[in-house]
């Protein structure tokens, strides 16, 4: 929705404080909440000392001169559900740089079985006054996708995976590693994208001495096109991705490596329904290593098992 201009006639709470942001100004206005002749009269002073357009209105340009600070209002909502003793939350952030000139807010009646969310109204507009701040500000709304929305899922996960020097030619180098990620954009439906972020500790198999390749440190963002065929019950036969990792080892020489990888092959078998999965999958990955003052570029096909589990942190 978006603020009205206020000009002569208009009457209401915005006039008002429009009334009282001229007043620190030095207007010496009534805040009645009516636009008059005096209050016309102020509004052209103020414009013609900033240097805005003089018309004796308050419109976007006026209005950020005369509310230049930028505030964030946050709005907490609890929920009790039907039939239920837990209480959901969510919280919602509004940005607003005109204090006093926000959204209305939104509020939710009493739930009536057997809708589990209730229906959500546009009330009149409230004021909330935050301590430090000369003038109220409208709570910004609660959006009602709140009340169905997902954080990111995270995961704990265990992988090995053998990595070839070309197409699948020595020497080749085991690995096993462990690590936690979070998946964002989640859904039960298939055919949609999932960006997934996370870190990884990994040793080759045999953990080598500290001047050799021991434990690896890498952090990676994987974007997933989940389920677009082959999906049938506990098996997801098609989920390619594509991944960027950074990486260094912990022991021994650092050799910072940045890597770009892509992995047609991508299989998972759902091993419970508390999220338990199976992955195999298989690809090229591309690799710049940073070794003393040379860049080594490689390249070589990998596969990989793994294991990984879900849990959620709120």
């Amino acid at each position: 929705m978006a603020l009205r201009i206020l000009r002569a006639g208009c009457k209401g709470e915005d006039v008002r404080v429009i009334q009282k942001a001229l007043n620190r100004h030095g207007a010496g206005l009534d805040p009645d909440g009516d636009f008059g002749n005096h209050t016309r009269d102020a509004v052209i002073s103020f414009q013609q000392d900033n240097g805005l357009d003089v018309d004796g209105e308050v419109g976007p340009q006026t209005r950020r001169a005369l509310f230049p600070l930028v505030t964030v209002t946050v709005n907490v909502l609890g929920l009790r559900m039907a039939g239920s003793n837990s209480v959901r939350t969510g919280f919602s952030f509004g940005n607003t740089s005109t204090p006093g000139f926000g959204l209305p807010p939104l509020t939710l009646p009493p739930l009536t079985p057997p809708l589990l969310v209730p229906p959500l109204t546009l009330p009149t507009p409230s004021l909330v006054t935050i301590p430090g701040l000369m003038e109220p500000i409208a709570a910004a709304p609660v959006s009602s996708s709140l009340l169905s929305s997902r954080g990111p899922d995270w995961q704990q996960f265990a992988q090995t995976q053998r990595q070839f020097t070309g197409l699948f030619r020595g020497p080749f180098v085991d690995s096993f590693g462990v690590g936690i990620q979070a998946v964002f954009n989640r859904s039960d439906n298939d055919n949609h994208v999932e960006l997934t972020t996370g870190c990884l500790l990994q040793s080759p198999i045999g953990f080598q001495d500290g001047q050799g390749n021991n434990f690896t440190i890498a952090c990676f963002a994987n974007a997933t096109w989940v389920d677009p065929i082959l999906h049938l019950g506990m098996f997801h036969l098609a989920n390619p991705y594509a991944q960027i990792q950074a990486q260094g080892n912990a022991g021994g020489p650092v050799l910072p490596t940045a890597q770009i990888g892509l992995f047609p092959v991508n299989i998972n078998v759902d091993l419970n329904d508390d999220g338990l999965q199976l992955n195999f999958n298989g690809g090229a990955l591309w690799n710049l290593t940073l070794n003393g003052n040379n860049v080594q570029s490689t390249w070589g096909t990998a596969f990989g098992l793994g294991i990984l589990g879900k849990f959620r942190l709120f």
